[in-house]
This record gives structure tokens, C-alpha cells and sequence, in this order.
């Protein structure tokens, strides 16, 4: 497994100073964790957005506050702005020898025959499951296998993932992962667009896309 480091700076601005922060290129956060002193902290944002992409919400991390010797942690949240850019960041620092809660993604991998021989739709209803683990056990992800998807409707749940060694799940077993679901028929296609025509109701649609209501009739007495 890659080791993921990341070297901050300590802050002693917050408030309304926190927008030339961002305007320089940092983002604020903090650093805290059971036991742990609370740390104020600036990063660059272009290796936390990188950062971010490579760990998510379960990959361990070396943080660095400055020239301090690194704790590990994980990124807890992250707040964005309304463009996507991060605007915030917690990191939870972590005792290695202590179990930790924390949402691990799902990842598909593979082709599930019934979407290309049958035509129908893989459809993901879970992203991600709640694990429990040491730090050093948590993985970045864990990968489900769809090629046995041969049927329309077949199906896997919680239960059928194969979960890393050290990983205890949270999620309810029964909870559906993905699913093939049958291509819609002609009388579905058409009663989808019925509806989606009555939602453009009660209004017309202008020429430039917007609803309109009719103009009031002008007196004549």
C-alpha cells in the first residue's frame, strides 16, 4: 500500500481572515483526535484536492504540521465551495492501535454480462459501507466483482462482498450493492415521457426555455 504524506502549516488566522487565506491558495482546517492537542492548520490546495482524490475518507495519512514530527490521520470532512473546490478540511488524528469507525467507497470493477448481452442497466444503490478497523487494516477502497451478473435483476448485497482481512462491517448485510435492472419496455418509455411532459405544465414553454404564464385578456368596456 502507497504511503500517503502530507506536510501543513500551523494557522493563527481564522474568521474573516480565512478569505485571503483561500485567496493565496490555502485551505483552512484542523487537526484534532481523542487525546490529542487541536491543531490549527493551512495546506496548499493543490495537494489536498490530490490528496483527497488518493485517500478519501479511509486512507491513512503521515501529516506533518510544519517541521513536527507527523501523526496519522484521516480526513474526517471536507466543505466545498458552490465551484467544487475545497473550501475547509478536519483531519482525525488516529492511535494505531486502536480500532476507528469510518465509511469505506465501493468500487465496481468488471462487466456484468446481463447489461451487455441482455441489455439491461447496472445500477450501484451503495457507495460506500461502514467498516470498523485498525488504522493500519482500513482500505482505501474495497472492489466488487460484477462479471457473475448474468441475469436481468441479479443482484449483490453486503453479504457477498469479500471484506480485507482486519475489517469488521457495520452495514447491514442485506443492504442491496448493485443490481441489473430490465431495459424499459415501449408502454414505460412512454408513460415516463407523459409524465415528464406534465411536469412542464401548468405553464408553456417560452422560446428561450422558460415557463410562462398567460397574459390577462385586456378590457374592452
Amino acid at each position: 500500500m502507497e504511503k500517503l504524506q502530507l506536510k501543513v502549516q500551523a494557522r493563527t488566522v481564522s474568521g474573516k481572515q480565512l478569505a485571503d487565506l483561500r485567496a493565496q491558495g490555502l485551505v483552512p482546517g484542523i487537526v484534532y483526535g481523542k487525546g490529542a492537542e487541536s491543531h490549527l492548520i493551512s495546506v496548499e490546495d493543490l495537494p489536498l484536492e490530490r490528496m483527497y482524490h488518493k485517500a478519501g475518507s479511509s486512507g491513512l495519512i503521515e501529516l506533518a504540521i510544519e517541521d513536527a514530527q507527523p501523526v496519522h490521520v484521516l480526513i474526517q470532512d471536507v466543505q466545498k465551495t458552490h465551484l467544487g473546490k475545497l473550501s475547509h478540511v478536519d483531519f482525525l488524528q488516529v492511535k494505531m492501535d486502536e480500532a476507528i469507525r469510518t465509511e469505506v467507497p465501493l468500487r465496481l470493477v468488471g462487466d456484468a454480462p446481463g447489461v451487455f448481452n441482455l441489455g439491461g442497466s447496472l445500477v450501484q444503490n451503495l457507495e460506500e459501507i461502514e467498516v470498523e478497523a485498525l488504522p493500519t487494516d482500513l482500505p482505501s477502497s474495497i472492489e466488487i466483482d460484477v462479471t457473475g451478473l448474468e441475469e436481468l435483476e441479479a443482484s449483490l448485497s453486503v453479504a457477498d462482498l469479500k471484506i480485507p482481512k482486519g475489517v469488521t462491517v457495520l452495514t447491514d448485510e442485506h443492504e442491496l450493492v448493485c443490481r441489473v435492472e430490465a431495459p424499459r419496455s415501449e408502454e414505460e418509455m412512454a408513460e415516463l415521457d407523459a409524465e415528464m411532459g406534465e411536469a412542464v405544465a401548468p405553464g408553456e414553454e417560452s422560446v428561450d426555455g422558460e415557463a410562462t404564464e398567460d397574459a390577462p385578456q385586456a378590457d374592452t368596456n
